[in-house]
């Protein structure tokens, strides 16, 4: 359905009307009925007795209706000054209700009748809006369906193309994530490569250092054994030394040879297990050296399984790949049917202007034999209508002048107080004059 309500719609034409047409007075009750249908309150009081603020009440309600809020904020444009904001709010009223009648081909709209309103004047103006108003509302059902035909079709196509562009997104996302993964991949497969390398000479250490460690083994085995032959020796020898301090026959001589000899053997012996000390405490570092090799074989045979888990990342990855390709495709096809969709849309979208434009050729044809009707009816007010022209053009001439005053107060506004009061005094007279020479314009036209 169309997205704009129906009040505002019967007076937002685009269509310049250079034309002015006689339209036909409606009775009060008439106008009071037209209006209220259209939610504007309006009594026979408001029409039969106009006031300047209930009439321009009116106006301003019905441009709320197209423009409310140029009319709501009119207020606020001219500060606070209460002579300037309701000369100019009265000034503005005019221009818009005037652009808006204009618009409708009713141009006999004075700024008298906002000021000074007349029951007669008041009631072929409103007559104009209310017919204008009836006329649209019955040719609205005639657009209504295919208005709200074209719309449908283009809110689908609006929201097939934003669907269009959240695909191409996504499409563009995988693309980068493909890249993304495709460079894990190279750099695990890189890692993968260089830790294999590392496994493989942390593997050869290995074996020599294991090599290393048997051979330190194979050496405290024989220290040991070394230590043991020391210790049976020394055994022996005290053993040989107290039986000769104890035997009987006692030879002194043999006695000191045997001593010098156990003395050289005990001496040979004590090299020997310094030797066989040293040679075990280089066993025990070397053996702590293996200990510490043990530890970073330890930690080394922590490394096949981190190369394990990345190929895992590696395959979890590729399957990633595959799946994201997958949808990529998915993705690819489903943009196509969107843009075939897209193509009988905008076909239909022509079909229908091309009905909406028969329309509107047969309802050309209607508003042209009611312009003919019109235009026999203008040549009884073409003396009317010359005086009008003449108003017109002086009214134009006060606005300039207005306008260029305006200006004036809005340079001098920002000066001095004194200089404030003068330019307010000035405006009140000023106003005064305006007002008897729209007097005078009010008491010709009478």
């Amino acid at each position: 359905m169309m997205g704009r309500t129906r009040n505002a719609i019967l007076f937002d034409s685009k269509i310049e009307i250079d034309t002015e047409y006689s339209l036909p007075t409606l009775s009060t009750p008439d106008l009071v009925n037209c209006f209220t249908a259209m939610q504007i309150s309006v009594t026979e009081q408001d029409l039969l007795h106009p006031t300047p603020e209930g009439t321009q009440e009116i106006f301003r309600t019905i441009l709320g209706l197209v423009k409310s809020w140029r009319v709501k904020n009119a207020k606020t444009v001219y500060g606070d000054n209460p002579t300037i904001v309701d000369t100019n709010y009265i000034w503005f009223l005019y221009f818009e209700v005037k652009k808006l009648l204009s618009a409708l081909g009713h141009k006999d709209f004075q700024i008298a009748d906002l000021m000074f309103p007349t029951p007669h004047r008041l009631a072929r103006i409103l007559s104009a809006l209310a017919n204008f108003a009836m006329f649209r509302e019955e040719s609205w059902a005639t657009f209504e369906t295919p208005a709200s035909e074209i719309e449908e079709p283009s809110g689908r196509e609006e929201i097939e193309l934003k669907k269009k562009s959240q695909l191409e997104e996504e499409i563009e996302q995988y693309r980068e994530r493909d890249e993304q993964q495709k460079l894990l991949q190279q750099q695990l497969e890189l890692d993968n490569t260089e830790y294999e390398q590392e496994l493989r000479n942390i593997s050869s250490e290995g074996d020599a250092l294991k090599m290393d460690h048997d051979k330190l083994r194979e050496a405290r085995r024989q220290a040991k054994d070394a230590m043991q032959d020391v210790q049976y020796n020394l055994l022996t020898m005290s053993e040989e030394i107290r039986s000769f301090q104890i035997g009987k026959n006692y030879d002194t001589v043999q006695a000191a040879a045997n001593i010098s000899k156990i003395k050289e053997t005990a001496d040979e012996l004590q090299a020997k297990n310094t030797a066989a000390q040293k040679q075990v405490q280089s066993v025990k570092e070397q053996l702590e050296y293996v200990y510490h090799i043990d530890q970073n074989l330890e930690r080394c045979t922590q490394v096949p399984r981190e190369i394990q888990r990345l190929r895992n990342e590696c395959d979890w990855v590729k399957t990633s790949i595959a799946d994201s390709e997958g949808n990529v495709e998915k993705v690819v096809q489903k943009s196509n049917e969107l843009q075939e969709n897209q193509k009988k849309l905008h076909q239909l979208e022509e079909a229908l202007k091309i009905k909406v434009q028969q329309h509107e050729e047969q309802e050309e044809k209607i508003h042209e034999s009611r312009h003919q009707s019109f235009l026999k009816r203008t040549e009884e007010f073409e003396e009317a209508q010359k005086e009008t022209s003449d108003i017109d053009t002086n009214v134009l001439k006060h606005k300039a002048k207005i306008a260029e005053l305006e200006q004036e107060l809005r340079d001098i506004r920002q000066e001095s107080d004194a200089e404030f009061k003068a330019i307010k005094t000035h405006l009140n007279e000023l106003e005064s004059s305006l007002i008897a020479y729209l007097d005078g314009v009010i008491d010709a036209l009478k």
